[in-house]
């Protein structure tokens, strides 16, 4: 009778690690889809897209309106790496790394107000910390 209930045992703990797990993987996609919002809260980035083409689509929160969809340097492959508002609410940051010419992360920013494109910047390397990008 001991062995038998060892076995349940070994069988509930493997269930609750598969849990655990599941449970782990679903926060992981929960606060990845939740997105990034703009310090004034007019605006939700969310990550669009599968695989190597990965993309933020930033919304209007009041309206659900898209206002742009940001797009790598080049038109191959590329997922976004990381995304960015200004502390104005007025532009948004996102990186892609490439790895021809060496290793650099090419920012694109885009105005909130008009949905174009404003500028570009390039650090070398792979960069994730987009904060310098909006010091003037």
């Amino acid at each position: 009778m001991g062995t038998r209930h060892s076995s349940v045992w070994a069988l509930t703990g493997q269930r609750l690690w598969l849990v655990g797990l599941c449970l782990l993987v679903a926060c992981a996609v929960f606060a990845q889809s939740g997105g990034l919002r703009s310090p004034d809260g007019k605006y939700q980035a969310i990550q669009v897209g599968a695989g190597s083409d990965r993309h933020y689509q930033i919304k209007e929160v009041e309206t659900d309106r898209v206002v742009l969809t940001t797009q790598a340097q080049y038109r191959t492959p590329n997922d976004v790496k990381a995304g960015l508002f200004s502390a104005d609410g007025k532009e948004f940051a996102a990186a892609y790394h490439y790895g021809h010419e060496g290793s650099y992360t090419w920012i694109g920013i885009w105005s909130l107000e008009t949905g174009q494109f404003v500028r570009t910047e390039r650090k070398s390397g792979w960069a994730r910390d987009l904060a310098s990008v909006f010091k003037k």
